[in-house]
C-alpha cells in the first residue's frame, strides 16, 4: 500500500501534540519529572519534622499545587517549543515539511521526500497510532511519520491503510519474541 501527502505546518505541531500523548518515553519523563517535583514540599516537611495534621494537609496541598503548575507550565510552553521545531524545520534542506510518499509491504515502511528515502523495519517501530486526523507511526520516543488522514480517498481507506500497518507491525513483534526466546 502507498500514500502520498503534503506536510504543512499545522500537521507538524499535531503529530508532536500526538507523540506527546501516546510515546511511552514521554510519558514516563513527564510522570517521573511531576514525581521529582511534588517530593520537593514531602522533603521539606520530612526535614522540618512537624507532624501535624495541619501540617500534612499543608504538605498536600502544596504538591497538588506544584503538579497543577508543572502541568500548566506544560500546556503553555509545549507550543513555544513546537513553534522553535518548526522554525529550525525551515532552515533545513526540506525533508519534513512538503511532499512525502511512503509505502508499506510486509517487510517495511519506506518513506520518500525530495532529500530523501529511508527504509523502516517493522521490527525497528516503536508503535501505531491514530487519532481523528492522524496516523503516527512511531520511530523513536520523539520521532515519527505523520499521515493525514485527507491524503486517503476516504475514511475506509485511511482504516485500511492503519490496519494493514498495524498487522505487519504486530506480525514483526511476534516474531521478534519467538526470535528472542531462542
Amino acid at each position: 500500500m502507498e500514500v502520498i501527502y503534503h506536510i504543512k505546518e499545522k500537521d507538524v505541531f499535531a503529530g508532536r501534540r500526538l507523540m506527546r500523548k501516546v510515546s511511552p518515553a514521554t510519558k514516563r519523563i513527564n510522570r517521573t519529572a511531576m514525581f521529582i517535583v511534588a517530593l520537593a514540599p514531602f522533603t521539606h516537611f520530612l526535614l522540618r519534622q512537624q507532624f501535624s495534621l495541619s501540617r500534612v494537609i499543608q504538605m498536600l496541598v502544596e504538591i497538588l499545587l506544584i503538579t497543577f503548575a508543572y502541568k500548566i507550565f506544560s500546556i503553555v510552553f509545549n507550543p513555544v517549543f513546537d513553534k522553535q521545531a518548526i522554525a529550525l524545520l525551515k532552515q533545513q534542506n526540506g525533508g519534513v515539511l512538503g511532499e512525502h510518499k511512503i509505502v508499506i509491504t510486509d517487510e517495511a515502511l519506506t518513506e520518500t521526500t525530495s532529500v530523501n528515502e529511508s527504509c523502516q523495519r517493522w521490527t525497528g517501530i516503536e508503535g501505531i497510532y491514530e487519532n481523528e486526523e492522524y496516523i503516527l507511526v512511531m520511530l523513536g520516543s520523539q520521532h515519527g511519520h505523520i499521515i493525514p488522514k485527507r491524503a486517503f480517498i476516504n475514511s475506509d481507506s485511511a482504516k485500511q491503510f492503519y490496519c494493514q500497518a498495524q498487522s505487519y507491525y504486530k506480525k514483526s513483534q511476534i516474531f521478534q519474541q519467538k526470535n528472542s526466546a531462542m
